[in-house]
């Protein structure tokens, strides 16, 4: 049985459209893979100073948006680290 795509997009500081997609089983499995997503997209973005917003659209097949994660990140150095 063929398990149904879903296509990442995202909007960060640069907008990308997913035309490859992945393949998940059911709806837990696609919240997982879109969490995983967003904290990535976080971490690679957490060389900025202050705040940090992530938006992905999950898209299906027939191009309807199923799920979106909104997410912030804000980085705050207080004056007297302790490293």
């Amino acid at each position: 049985m063929e398990m149904p795509k879903y296509f990442f997009d995202t909007k960060d500081d640069l907008d990308y459209r997913d035309h490859i997609g992945c393949e998940f089983q059911n709806q837990a499995t696609l919240r997982r893979g879109a969490l995983k997503a967003v904290t990535g997209l976080l971490a690679a973005g957490g060389d900025k100073d202050g705040s940090y917003s992530v938006v992905l659209k999950v898209r299906d097949e027939h191009d309807k948006i199923v799920l979106v994660v909104r997410s912030v990140c804000q980085l705050e150095i207080p004056s007297q680290s302790l490293c």
